[in-house]
């Protein structure tokens, strides 16, 4: 598939909505972030309608052609093999920070903690791995069973995930 600039300038506006997003979460004083008062902001209230139902689209309408070219199960181990160090990494990042902040017990607390922030802290990435797996699966089934017809399932998939998240 060649690079087509319609979809680079859709994830770059979803990217540039993120940032400031964070910007207004994050950049507004302690009070607004602990008071979750950003949520009461009308353009983040703006942007968080529809950023990530944008994000999650262009992830599908790319992944499709993924799936074309290399198969469901190269696809699934490539994803795999990119988020879960990402997972891992911050979990480090962020258990590191906690150790220097002295917030570690001991090693079993520190342990359980390291776990948690794999696992929990970046739910996103999970969640796309898990929808990767679920449409990857899918669609070979269905290729396998009735010589098409996956992309008709990958569509709806992402249609009520889009609307249910609105």
């Amino acid at each position: 598939m060649q690079n087509n600039r319609y979809i680079d300038f859709l994830k770059g506006i979803a990217i540039l909505c993120v940032i400031y997003g964070h910007c207004l979460q994050y950049g507004s004083g302690s009070a607004f972030l602990q008071q979750e008062l950003y949520w009461e902001n009308t353009c983040m209230k703006v942007i968080y309608s529809f950023h990530m139902p944008l994000f999650i689209a262009i992830s599908g309408y790319l992944f499709f052609f993924s799936l074309e070219r290399s198969g469901a199960k190269i696809c699934l181990m490539k994803r795999a093999k990119t988020l879960l160090p990402v997972c891992g990494t911050w979990a480090v990042i962020l258990l590191v920070r906690d150790v220097a902040m002295g917030s570690c017990l001991n090693a079993i607390h520190t342990i359980a903690r390291l776990v948690k922030y794999f696992l929990t802290d970046f739910w996103f990435l999970w969640a796309v791995l898990l929808c990767t797996g679920i449409v990857a699966i899918t669609e070979e089934l269905i290729h396998k069973k009735y010589g098409g017809g996956g992309d008709l399932i990958s569509l709806c998939g992402t249609v009520y995930h889009l609307l249910c998240d609105s």
